[in-house]
């Protein structure tokens, strides 16, 4: 039965799936329908779960609903909310893959006040879910604020009646709120992002979980439903037209919905198994739970999480022990990049590092303000002295000289942007990045793919529907794929959209087809240029630095092969871009050597036509736990990992120092919206791309979108002209607010 009126999951199949196979037979499937009562939380955020499930849910509910159910034996299996498992872990066993958590902010769960949230006296809450209840108690509690919690009676705007009050909302209503006029002027307090600002760690909200008589009786049905449950959000995310029909459904924009999908995780992986701990631990010290419970997971022959995983939970573990062994990390990494010598010093690793740690300490005697004063006389400045500046700490100061060089190097009163589309061609790789979490080995057929020219025709034809000009068109290094695929693409595109941009293809990309093809790189950029390629992106430079690419990146491209591939492509004449994305393995010093190797090459062709810096995203890399335990070579001597301080320094440094690059890009996309503006004041004369699409940097757990007319705001809101460009920089429109 639909007892919330939100309209149950249609049940598909074959969802945007094409031919591939399924896990699970359709005679296994219906046992499961048979015999397991299954509940389905009537929430946009399971819809993904059910998308391609092929069962009928049993009964459809809010988490409340079917916590109480599934404990009452009305149900045998749900996704139900965190706490109330854990409250009943006696009577239930869990799902080992499948939870709902957010690395960060979640979008549908809010606290909303009038005032400060550390002020509030009285909480009105819904019977919607207990686990957000009891994490608001939590983060508020950590603010020295024990308010008196009461069920909500009336409309949200109603019971604001002064700064004193808060309401929390979840799920639909919460993001319909968003929205309400009445509450247009009300603050909005996302709590997966405040847990996260407090822990550092993901907040699982729901987890599936099967009563443990039924699945002592049936394991077999219980592994069943998991590998179901993996393979409908696996459909889910590949369907071309999976998010439009969740949107229809909910009755949201399709923005919306994106952005909200965007923000969830549904793998129940060791780092979210590691937040969900913290806050049952944080729960039982609160008083809201009587125990932590060590989870039993059901199909797994009652394995516990400490059996199952060594290195994850242990409910008797104590808070700050660490997780993982270091001898376990560096075997893993290791495993993962595939040499050990990632973690290994060469004799001219030690020689490079001395020197830059020399010039680390010759910079320390510069004196700023004339570095700051030759800038300002058009004057270049060395390696030193921009050391200097990055060592200063000196933001507001440095800020201003990359500002006024913005003004007198790009149209004093415009930022432009651009509408593309990132469209992520595979995912498939045999690079084996340390810092990403984007990649999936050959023959993965849970997760790995290669899209068809129909599906990136199609996504093309959305991107112009939504006035976008371009895609920036990139990938894994697929052993499958040929120059013949790349050839056949680009001259399909460009037959369906003649006028459409083609900003394709990194440096590791195209030397990856040079060898697979058995071609040089003039002759594969050539062939590339004649089928539809339009100009090269900059990604796969990370830091230019060979040492630190040894660490991250083993099998990748090296500094010189990454800079010979551009200059090939100035000289056949074709623009790009160059970035560098740091805050991992590298010395400050190095930050700045990348710049210098970018500044040598655009002397000689000045073909770089912007350059972009980010920072390094962490999450759900294998990287990040090297760097945690403390491993990675000359760890010592690295700088703390980069704050949106040390963000906007690194791009006011940028600007200085690459005094022969016309235009420097805020990267909004890592950093966030209002950084992302902030950044327009230092240095910055392009916001970049909306990113109607974006995999890698999320796939990391770092989930920013925007739309034309949320740039339009930041823009205008700083006094400055918006204007819409193409990828080569002409005008397309202006805008105004």
């Amino acid at each position: 039965m639909d007892t919330t009126g939100t309209p149950a999951t249609e049940q598909r199949t074959d969802a945007g799936f094409g031919d591939a196979v399924s896990l699970v037979s359709d005679v296994d499937r219906q046992r499961v329908a048979r015999h397991l009562r299954i509940g389905q939380i009537g929430f946009l955020n399971v819809y993904p779960m059910h998308w391609a499930l092929g069962v009928d849910a049993a009964q459809v509910g809010t988490p409340a609903e079917l916590n109480a159910a599934l404990v009452a034996g009305d149900l045998d299996v749900a996704c139900i909310s965190s706490i109330e498992y854990a409250r009943h872990a006696d009577e239930l066993m869990l799902l080992p893959s499948m939870c709902i958590a957010a690395d960060g902010a979640v979008g549908s769960i809010f606290a909303i006040s009038r005032g400060p949230l550390e002020q509030v006296r009285t909480v009105h809450v819904t019977p919607a879910s207990a686990t957000s209840v009891v994490l608001l108690r939590l983060l508020l509690s950590l603010r020295g604020c024990n308010p008196e919690f009461t069920t909500l009676a009336g409309p949200v705007a109603d019971a604001l009646n002064d700064t004193g009050s808060c309401v929390l909302l979840i799920g639909d209503e919460a993001i319909r709120a968003r929205s309400d006029a009445a509450l247009s002027d009300a603050q909005f307090t996302d709590l997966g992002e405040r847990w996260h600002a407090e822990t550092g760690l993901p907040m699982v909200y729901a987890v599936w979980a099967i009563r443990r008589e039924v699945a002592e009786q049936e394991p077999e049905l219980a592994r069943l439903l998991d590998r179901m449950l993996v393979e409908s959000v696996r459909r889910f995310s590949v369907s071309p037209d999976a998010v439009a029909h969740a949107a229809e459904t909910f009755g949201m924009t399709l923005h919306a919905a994106t952005s909200y999908f965007d923000h969830l995780c549904y793998s129940f992986g060791q780092h979210e198994r590691t937040g969900l701990l913290r806050y049952l631990r944080m729960a039982h010290e609160a008083g809201q739970l009587d125990a932590v419970p060590t989870p039993v997971y059901a199909g797994s022959a009652g394995a516990s999480d400490e059996q199952m995983q060594p290195s994850g939970w242990r409910a008797d573990a104590a808070p700050d022990s660490p997780l993982d062994a270091p001898d376990a990390i560096r075997a893993m990494y290791i495993a993962t990049v595939g040499t050990k010598a990632a973690l290994e010093t060469r004799p001219e690793d030690a020689a490079h590092v001395e020197r830059m740690l020399e010039q680390e300490e010759a910079a320390r005697d510069i004196d700023v303000d004339q570095v700051l004063e030759t800038a300002l006389r058009d004057e270049r400045i060395g390696e030193v002295e921009a050391v200097a500046l990055l060592q200063s700490q000196r933001l507001v100061d440095i800020g201003q000289v990359a500002h006024e060089l913005r003004l007198r190097r790009a149209d004093s009163d415009a930022v432009t942007f651009v509408v593309d589309r990132n469209i992520n061609y595979t995912n498939i790789c045999v690079t084996d990045c340390g810092f990403c979490a984007f990649y999936r080995r050959p023959g993965d057929q849970l997760d790995g793919y290669v899209h068809s020219t129909k599906t990136i025709l199609n996504k093309i034809q959305e991107t112009i529907d939504l006035g976008g000009t371009a895609a920036l068109l990139q990938g894994g290094h697929n052993p499958d794929l040929g120059i013949e695929y790349y050839v056949d693409l680009f001259s399909a595109v460009k037959r369906e959209f003649p006028t459409f941009h083609l900003h394709a293809l990194s440096p590791p990309e195209i030397q990856h087809i040079a060898r697979r093809s058995k071609m040089t790189i003039a002759e594969v950029l050539s062939t590339l240029r004649e089928a539809g390629l339009d100009s090269l992106p900059g990604g796969g430079g990370e830091v230019l630095v060979d040492r630190v690419r040894r660490i991250i990146a083993p099998k990748k491209t090296r500094t010189d092969e990454w800079l010979g591939v551009m200059r090939e492509a100035h000289r056949m004449g074709m623009s790009t871009t160059a970035s560098l994305m740091y805050g991992h393995v590298e010395l400050l010093s190095e930050r700045i050597d990348h710049m210098r190797r970018i500044r040598e090459v655009q002397d000689e062709s000045r073909g770089f036509r912007a350059f972009i810096s980010w920072t390094y995203q962490p999450g759900n890399t294998p990287l990040s736990k090297v760097l945690e335990a403390g491993l990675a070579p000359y760890q010592q001597h690295l700088p703390a990992m980069p704050t949106p301080f040390d963000y906007l320094l690194t791009q006011a440094v940028s600007r200085i120092y690459l005094d022969n690059v016309d235009n420097i890009q805020s990267s909004w996309v890592t950093q966030g919206m209002k950084v992302g503006q902030a950044a327009l004041l230092y240095g910055a004369n392009d916001m970049g791309s909306i990113m109607i699409e974006e995999n890698v940097v999320s796939s990391a757990g770092t989930t920013f979108r925007a739309t034309v007319n949320d740039f339009v705001h930041a823009i205008t809101a700083l006094g400055m002209r918006a204007v819409q460009r193409d990828t080569l920089y002409r005008t397309v429109s202006e805008h105004t607010r």
